[in-house]
């Protein structure tokens, strides 16, 4: 890598089981790789599939001064510690994070999870995809999650898999929304995985005044949990619900939501 300095963007595809170094490299054995990491003008950086925590010494050890994005997908449960206490200690000028993340946390709640990289105070760009089932994901985490990054623009949040018990706190309340839309008005793109709605608190809160953001171009929602449906017209009328409230808050993204409900819980 020190043949190619004013490299960009870099890509690990594999990160090797334990039991091959991975500092150490048979070309150069004089050295370590990590320290031949040594990338001035390297801006993204993309760890893929990390599933033993060997990716550590690139963290601890690389040279990378201009680093803005990096990608990295991981098995939480592979590190004794926490990894993202040595990429806040490398990397806190970061402004793009995303995480793919493949091992359900220790972390019970996902701010939580999520605390260790408060730090970051120049991220504007963060995506998390949890390849596992989520705790909790509530109006609260939420919350802390844009406060925690004040600079953030674009936030996206997936879930590949959910439990259905109806006691999980897992799911905001629909009407979250316009609480995070007036504490947050640069706020350009939001993708949730799930929300509930409790029918008529939209229509309620619409009727009371919503002021709309006109910064977001770019909502996806995810499937709609409504409390208290019980058959075909009710769906209709929450879908119908949902469009009306997403037209008044974010008139440059609403109209273009698909709205998908399921039965109550």
């Amino acid at each position: 890598m020190a043949n190619w300095p004013a490299l960009r963007s870099l890509t690990f595809n594999d990160i090797p089981m334990p039991g091959f170094e991975l500092q150490t490299n048979p070309l150069f054995p004089d050295h370590t790789l990590t320290s031949l990491i040594s990338l001035p003008f390297l801006r993204n950086l993309e760890i893929s599939d990390d599933l033993y925590g060997c990716s550590l010494p690139i963290f601890t050890s690389a040279k990378l001064p201009s680093l803005r994005s990096l990608s990295y997908t991981f098995d939480p449960s592979a590190y004794k510690g926490h990894p993202f206490d040595a990429i806040v200690a490398a990397y806190s000028h970061l402004t793009e994070l995303t995480l793919i993340v493949l091992s359900c946390s220790r972390d019970r709640h996902l701010s939580d999870f999520l605390s260790h990289l408060a730090s970051l105070q120049q991220l504007r760009v963060v995506n998390i995809t949890l390849r596992t089932e989520l705790q909790t994901y509530n109006a609260n985490d939420l919350r802390t999650l844009l406060a925690m990054w004040p600079a953030l623009v674009e936030l996206r949040i997936a879930v590949r898999d959910y439990d259905e018990d109806p006691d999980n706190d897992i799911r905001p309340p629909f009407d979250v929304l316009p609480e995070l839309a007036g504490a947050f008005p640069a706020l350009r793109v939001l993708h949730l995985p799930r929300t509930v709605l409790v029918p008529g608190t939209l229509d309620a809160a619409r009727r009371a005044g919503v002021a709309p953001h006109r910064s977001l171009y770019d909502l996806r929602i995810g499937l709609v949990v409504v409390r208290g449906r019980r058959d075909d017209s009710r769906d209709e009328e929450a879908k119908r619900e949902v469009r009306t409230f997403l037209n008044a808050l974010f008139p440059m993204a609403g109209h273009r939501v698909k709205v998908e409900t399921n039965p109550a819980v």
